[in-house]
């Protein structure tokens, strides 16, 4: 064969060829392997655009009825004498509840002190009574006594009157006479014996006048002290029988302090169910104390949540809570669900939650008013005061926000505006 004809290449090839060839295979799993790392890629990039972050809060409450919880006290330290009512029952605003006796026995006092007390008040009050009574009378039998003298002194005043016109009409008559007789005495007609005795007439009807005159006066001074009487009588009168009122309210109130003290009978403030029952026949109980809760009539249940500062500013009313209840285990009953209806102005010391609520916080925090859902009270047989925690959920935010965020809010380096140097 002529080498001239072929090339080098193809010649060194047909040497080897008894070798075999050389083929370049593919793995059969490279094309799956690649698709299954675009979409994890794909997933990646829909989660990081699609996907949401939600930040929450965790907090404590309880169960508390719309119309408030109203607890029932002890006005006094004492004895619990009969309990009227029982847990559960539905009772009418000013029905009885139970009777508490605080009073003591002693040896010599039949009934014990508060009757004797009791009756020695009651004697007073009668005494009181009377002396009222009496003034009164007093007053109307004065009033008359006064209109008759003013009125036999206003007579005496005109008698008076009379009197001494009269009395000074004849002094004036004397004192005339006296004038004209005193020129017959230079003409030797009258005798000064005569002047004299004129001169004492006209002196002795003067006397007589000015005597009437005061006479006058001293009428006119008793009446005018007699009406001033009869004017002060109201306001004497009235200031006695105001200081005998303030001592029969005094008395009133001691006797309602002994009964008080002596044994009382607590009623319903309101219509509604007792609940939280504490106290039986014969236990003792000091001021104060809770005997018993009372939960209004046509009242739901809400939940009273405690929200610390932290998480009070993302708050609203209509933020969505889901809320697990200690007495129901969210394993088997799952959780429920309400909204926040009210929401405080201002955040309570934690002293303040404690003696409201028995929740031990260590700050002060807002309360929130939740209204539970329609589903969560008829599913669940839910009571007052129950315990429960409670996820506030504060905010939702996009994966993608949530991590470009820290990048956003960098402080610009000092010296730059806008981003120019």
């Amino acid at each position: 064969m002529n080498d001239g004809l072929f090339r080098r290449e193809v010649l060194d090839a047909r040497k080897e060829q008894w070798l075999g060839t050389v083929r370049l295979t593919t793995s059969r799993l490279g094309w799956p392997m690649a698709l299954i790392a675009a979409a994890a890629v794909l997933a990646l990039l829909l989660v990081l655009a699609f996907g949401s972050y939600a930040r929450k809060e965790r907090v404590q409450g309880r169960l508390i009825p719309s119309g408030g919880l109203l607890s029932v006290a002890a006005p006094a330290k004492g004895v619990v004498a009969r309990v009227l009512v029982r847990e559960g029952d539905a009772v009418r605003r000013g029905q009885e509840l139970l009777e508490i006796s605080s009073d003591l026995d002693a040896p010599d006092m039949e009934g014990g002190l508060s009757a004797t007390i009791g009756a020695a008040l009651q004697q007073k009050r009668e005494r009181l009574q009377t002396d009222l009574n009496d003034l009164r009378r007093s007053e109307a039998q004065r009033t008359a006594a006064l209109r008759e003298k003013i009125a036999s002194l206003s007579q005496q005043r005109t008698a008076a009157e009379q009197r001494h016109r009269l009395r000074s009409t004849q002094a004036r008559n004397a004192r005339a006479l006296l004038e004209r007789v005193q020129p017959l005495e230079r003409q030797q007609i009258v005798s000064a014996v005569q002047i004299q005795g004129y001169e004492a007439a006209a002196l002795e009807a003067e006397a007589a006048a000015e005597t009437s005159r005061q006479e006058q006066l001293d009428i006119e001074q008793t009446l005018a002290a007699t009406r001033a009487e009869l004017n002060a009588l109201p306001l004497d009168t009235a200031t006695r029988r105001s200081e005998i009122e303030r001592l029969l309210a005094d008395v009133s109130e001691d006797s309602a302090r002994n009964r008080v003290e002596g044994g009382l009978r607590l009623r319903a403030p309101r219509a509604g169910t007792i609940a939280g029952l504490s106290v039986s026949a014969g236990d003792a109980v000091g001021q104060s104390q809770r005997l018993l809760s009372l939960i209004p009539e046509r009242s739901a249940l809400q939940a009273e949540l405690w929200v610390p500062s932290r998480a009070a500013g993302m708050l609203k009313t209509g933020t969505r809570v889901a809320m697990r209840y200690h007495a129901f285990p969210y394993q088997q009953y799952g959780q429920r669900f309400g909204r926040i209806v009210e929401l405080s102005g201002s955040a309570l010391p934690a002293q303040e939650i404690l003696a409201r609520s028995g929740i031990r916080l260590d700050a002060p925090a807002y309360r929130a008013i939740v209204a539970l859902d329609a589903d969560t009270g008829a599913a669940l047989p839910l009571r007052a005061t129950m315990t429960l925690d409670a996820d506030l959920l504060l905010e939702r935010r996009r994966l993608y926000q949530f991590i470009l965020d820290p990048l956003r809010t960098v402080d610009p380096p000092q010296g730059t505006a806008g981003g120019t140097p």
